[in-house]
């Protein structure tokens, strides 16, 4: 983002709370997908946000895996892949 960029998201009606501060500035508007609060409360893991995910966060997951299937997992992996498509 460009110095003296502002960058505001929320419903229609937070930004419009900013309506002075964007009178007669030029704008650019992105509809994102509509996502509650509960939603994302229900999902099994917690979203990252941009920036802000650290090393921590991943390992809190570390050593939660049991068991001796990792060949087969990775033989499971390598026979279901698909071609990379750029």
């Amino acid at each position: 983002m460009d110095k003296g960029t502002l960058e505001l998201e929320g419903s229609w009606e937070e930004i419009l709370e900013h309506e002075s501060e964007l009178r007669g500035k030029r704008v650019k508007i992105r509809v994102l997908p509509a996502t509650s609060e509960v939603e994302v409360d229900r999902l099994p893991y917690r979203p990252a946000r941009q920036g802000k995910s650290t090393g921590a966060d991943l390992l809190k997951h570390a050593g939660s895996w049991v068991g001796n299937d990792l060949k087969e997992c990775l033989e499971e992996v390598i026979a279901n892949r698909l071609p990379a498509k750029f």
